[in-house]
């Protein structure tokens, strides 16, 4: 019982690690295998519990249960130097994996192993950063954003077309990773600035920056206040970078540490206050903490000389109730006891958001933050949480006035399932836990579900995977 750490060494073995910290199982990859960055988890294939994916400098695109049974090996002609991103291309509830190549390619793979229609595209110019994927016009089928050594920034539908607008020229290779806000901004970096983009290609805000971004940037509504989401950087140099959605510093901000980063930052609530904290983790592994005006955080920085980090994640992982925080080194992993009490304010808490590294805010699930800068509310669905889900999900929703709204669940068919919502409903968001049961209480099979919300004859639908 309880949780165990997998992770993946550069030849792409795995390995689970018990609470103990001994090794409970292990499993090998295909020979070949050469892997620069981390892995992807989610679902890839229609069998129950979630999958990995793998990209490798050796030209791999590698999936595989967590047991290590594969579910497909693609090869390419080039290298893979980032992580892959799980994202679904075609709203069957599966996700695909995305990766970008040297040859400046961007490929997509099935869980047959084959690319879908449209794959791969060649954009011309390698990939110096990671990818990010969002459904940006919520039709439950995910864009790819991707940033090129060239300076240009796309976004593509899931076919690979280039959606209009884009792509956006920059100066200078862009290096700091794209990654997305819950107002649907796109924040990426050069070597010399930030920017801040609409959905639509336009370039809201333009900062400089004194090097670049390490592995993009975390976001959480740092200040707790009616200004929304504010977006966190560290750069190569040490330099901590906290501003808004409008590109203007939190007061405090810019701090200098001094010391080298490898890895982007994490936030969580660390102490009593509603303000969340910053926490990064250098080189060698010594772990910062920052508070929201930029002031370090008591008891930081930890140091300690484990050569060699990867990103981090935190969680309580020992159900003790305090915050570890969880990092690969250069000979194996590193868990950090960091004797600040567990929070569920922790909007941020591994690396790219999510285990399937989209690099958006809506990937987190955490839905403890509204975007405040709507200032006008909307009727919209969003994508529920978590998903895949056993035994239960929340699907969150908003109205834009008091009106009647349905909300019911759906099977693959068609077929009805259970309605969860036939009721008045006031302006603004909303919550409700589907239990996976029908509408005589019985649990229904693992499988893709739609969940269709009606107001005012409106109607909006997504979709959701049971995994039994």
């Amino acid at each position: 019982a309880g949780l165990e750490i997998l992770y993946v060494d550069v030849y792409g073995n795995g390995y689970i690690i018990g609470n103990d910290g001994e090794t409970i199982s292990t499993f090998a990859a295909p020979a070949g295998m050469n892997i620069n960055r981390s892995f992807a988890y989610g679902p890839i294939d229609t069998e129950a519990g979630g999958d990995l994916a793998f990209c490798s400098r050796s030209g791999h695109i590698y999936a595989s249960s967590i047991t290590g049974a594969n579910i497909y090996s693609y090869h390419a002609d080039t290298s893979f130097l980032f992580t892959p991103v799980l994202a679904d291309l075609d709203g069957d509830g599966y996700s695909e994996t995305i990766a970008g190549g040297l040859d400046g390619k961007l490929y997509a793979v099935q869980a047959n192993g084959y690319m879908p229609f449209g794959f791969p595209v060649d954009l011309g110019s390698a990939f110096h950063c990671e990818l990010a994927a969002a459904d940006f016009d919520d039709d439950g089928i995910f864009e790819i954003v991707a940033g090129t050594s060239e300076g240009k920034l796309y976004v593509l539908d899931g076919q690979g077309n280039i959606k209009p607008g884009f792509p956006i020229q920059f100066t200078g290779s862009i290096t700091g990773s794209p990654t997305i806000t819950n107002g649907k901004r796109i924040v990426c970096a050069t070597g010399t600035q930030i920017h801040i983009v609409s959905p639509d290609g336009v370039i809201l805000n333009s900062r400089n920056i004194d090097t670049h971004i390490t592995g993009g940037f975390a976001m959480a509504d740092l200040t707790n206040d009616d200004w929304g989401m504010d977006i966190v950087g560290i750069s190569l140099s040490g330099v901590v970078y906290a501003f808004d959605q409008n590109g203007l510093d939190l007061s405090g901000f810019p701090v200098a540490t001094g010391v080298n980063f490898s890895c982007p930052p994490l936030i969580a609530n660390m102490d009593d206050d509603p303000e969340l904290e910053i926490l990064l983790h250098s080189y060698v592994n010594s772990v910062y903490g920052f508070n929201h005006d930029g002031s370090p955080l008591g008891g930081f920085p930890f140091i300690t000389t484990y050569n060699g980090s990867s990103p981090a994640s935190l969680i309580d992982f020992d159900g003790d109730g305090f915050t570890k925080m969880v990092m690969g080194h250069s000979n194996g992993v590193l868990m950090l006891n960091l004797r600040r009490s567990a929070s569920g304010l922790a909007p941020w808490t591994t690396f790219r958001g999510s285990s399937m590294r989209q690099g958006s805010f809506a990937s987190t699930g955490y839905v403890g933050n509204e975007d405040n800068l709507q200032n006008q509310v909307i009727t919209s669905l969003m994508q529920n949480y978590p998903n895949p889900f056993n035994p239960s999900t929340t699907i969150n929703f908003s109205i834009a006035k008091p009106a009647f709204a349905k909300l019911e669940i759906f099977n693959i068919k068609g077929q009805k399932v259970v309605s969860l919502l036939n009721d008045t409903k006031a302006a603004g968001a909303h919550s409700i836990v589907w239990d996976g049961r029908d509408e005589k209480g019985r649990g229904v099979s693992s499988g893709v579900y739609l969940y269709r919300l009606n107001v005012e004859g409106k109607t909006l639908q997504r979709r959701m995977l049971l995994l039994k």
